[in-house]
């Protein structure tokens, strides 16, 4: 038994030897796939003071927010990387990977790897890591074909917005199969979009049917084009507060695009309008926004920015309030912050209480003027922002809290002002290089007289916001 085992051993050994000459000879036929690099890194320190508008308000009812001291203080931190896989001259796969998340990625949010109760309990554990988009690219003669879980943008992004921005936080992110084509400078864009699933492959979930017509010329400066979004699905709610109204969604969402440069100045606007059925409730609205901007000298710029939004009315048998993409921000505080939050939790991605930061603009008349001074590696910038509600409660009936997307009954003494308040902020970033940057920015916010409204009394009291931030930025 010995000697028959000795003698595998040398087979075994012979062949295995034999089998690697001859690997060893054969023509490499692999080839090394090119991967590109690309991706973005930033932290924030927060402060906010007086969130509450005062110490003294009431923690419930209307537009009142609960606290403590109605101060805070947190960090945020978010990495993102973009690898692209170069397969051959025509076909591409493309990535991006999330370390954190970007509208709940705080300091502290990393579960701990040790015992709490140590006195040196100081090991904070490693950030969630995960693949947010993956896409295959493939140019072909008729046109670019995307498949995958890829970006989705449009216009200003009050609908849909890639989130490709230093400080974006949302990302409108779908289960695409989509073709580019190009004819001259017109572009057309077909594609089938899929957001979720329910439990049943046999149907449900949530999927849009769009077709992007764009019209683009860079002799005049000129271009403009409508997407045509038609939403289905299942398992929707008209209204947050009301989980009766539960079904099928079916809508139509005409988006139309236009921008067009005059010299120095630089003009665009949008308007989505949107028509159809959610929850069996009749939805009819529609959102403008208009931009300019100015270039003064190499140096001075200025811009302006314009909008109506419509907002919920007190009837629940229709739909009027439009939200814009919690992208699109105007200034600090107001449109950045969502104040009913921030005494709530915030940490993780399932947080129970939302992000801070989902402020999206809704039920106002807006006006936002804002300069900006760059001199060499340094950006002086400074900002003022006017808002009106479009819908108000009265002192009888119902109104559509717009913090809890829901409707409550109104009350008190007065109906609710129509005033939301102005805010000023100022901001400097300082550019080390072409990638890394420093920012400091802050806001006053002087609160209108909107949000003194409680539907009893007595009233809040409106005092001044403050907010302050400091950051630190790459983008490679």
């Amino acid at each position: 038994m010995a000697g028959d085992s000795k003698q595998m051993k040398k087979i075994g050994f012979c062949v295995g030897f034999a089998l690697g000459m001859v690997v060893a000879g054969m023509p490499a036929v692999a080839h090394a796939l090119d991967l590109d690099w690309a991706g973005d890194f930033r932290a924030e320190n927060h402060w906010i003071s007086n969130y509450r508008m005062d110490a003294a308000n009431a923690s419930s009812g209307g537009y009142s927010v609960s606290g403590t001291d109605g101060k805070a203080q947190f960090q945020t931190l978010f990495l993102r990387l973009k690898p692209r896989a170069v397969i051959n001259d025509n076909v591409y796969l493309r990535s991006e990977l999330w370390f954190g998340t970007p509208a709940y990625g705080f300091f502290g949010d990393a579960p701990a790897a040790g015992d709490l109760a140590s006195y040196n309990s100081t090991f904070s554990g490693g950030g969630t890591v995960t693949a947010q988009r993956f896409w295959a690219e493939v140019l072909t003669d008729v046109g670019n074909v995307h498949v995958g879980r890829a970006p989705l943008n449009w216009g200003l992004g009050l609908v849909w917005s890639a989130g490709d921005g230093l400080y974006d936080r949302f990302q409108s992110t779908g289960d695409v199969i989509r073709m580019v084509s190009k004819f001259g400078a017109f572009s057309f864009s077909p594609a089938a979009v899929k957001y979720r699933t329910s439990g049943s492959v046999s149907g449900g979930g949530t999927s849009e049917y769009a077709v992007a017509l764009k019209y683009e010329n860079p002799d005049e400066d000129f271009e403009g084009g409508v997407n045509f979004i038609r939403r289905v699905g299942g398992g929707f709610q008209a209204f947050g507060n009301s989980p009766g109204l539960s079904g099928d969604i079916n809508s139509t969402t005409w988006d139309i695009f236009t921008r067009k440069k005059l010299g120095r100045f630089d003009l665009a606007a949008e308007a989505p309008v949107t028509s159809g059925k959610i929850s069996g409730v009749e939805a009819s609205t529609y959102a403008i926004a208009a931009e300019a901007r100015y270039a003064a000298s190499d140096v001075w710029n200025f811009s302006a920015k314009a909008g109506h939004v419509p907002g919920q009315t007190g009837d629940a048998s229709k739909i009027r309030g439009f939200f814009l993409h919690p992208n699109y921000k105007l200034g600090l505080i107001l449109f950045n912050y969502q104040l009913a939050n921030l005494s709530g939790s915030n940490v993780g991605a399932g947080a129970t209480g939302g992000s801070v930061f989902n402020s999206p603009i809704t039920n106002t008349n807006y006006l936002h003027l804002a300069g900006a001074y760059t001199l060499s590696k340094w950006q002086f910038r400074g900002s003022w922002t006017y808002a009106r509600a479009v819908e108000a409660a009265g002192t009888s009936g119902t109104y559509f809290n717009q913090w809890t997307r829901g409707f409550e009954s109104a009350g008190g003494p007065v109906a609710q002002s129509n005033s939301l308040g102005w805010e000023l902020d100022g901001g400097a970033t300082f550019q080390w290089d072409d990638q890394f940057e420093f920012k400091a920015d802050a806001g006053l916010f002087m609160p209108g007289d909107f949000f003194k409204y409680t539907a009893t009394t007595p009233e809040n009291q409106t005092g001044t916001i403050l907010a302050v931030v400091l950051g630190i930025g790459a983008k490679f």
